[in-house]
């Protein structure tokens, strides 16, 4: 396989596009009519893919140009508690320093 092969692969599925590197792909699709409003149809294929239902809550977030929709998960409260122990390490650590820019 060549170099740019191995990088970018271009896989035609059921008339959707879909463009992969080794760290992410991405699709393009239509939005379909849903009474008064649209809808983007997630195949089976990418929901198993991010471990999804139809239950599974989403996020969208957007800058104005573009979306992105994000499964919700729980939060893993060791996690959450591992990750505030982190910047509360980092803010001490740092306070002088902080405030020092602070002042700028």
């Amino acid at each position: 396989m060549r170099n740019e092969e191995a990088y970018k692969r271009t896989l035609t599925v059921a008339l959707m596009s879909v463009y992969c590197s080794d760290w992410s792909c991405l699709m393009q699709k239509n939005l379909t009519r849903n009474g008064n409003s649209y809808a983007l149809t997630l195949d089976k294929p990418l929901m198993e893919l991010l471990n999804m239902s139809p239950e599974t809550p989403v996020e969208i977030r957007t800058n104005g140009q573009s979306f992105l929709v994000t499964p919700v998960r729980p939060i893993d409260p060791a996690r959450a508690t591992a990750f505030l122990e982190a910047v509360n390490q980092v803010n001490t650590t740092f306070e002088p320093m902080f405030q020092a820019l602070a002042k700028r």
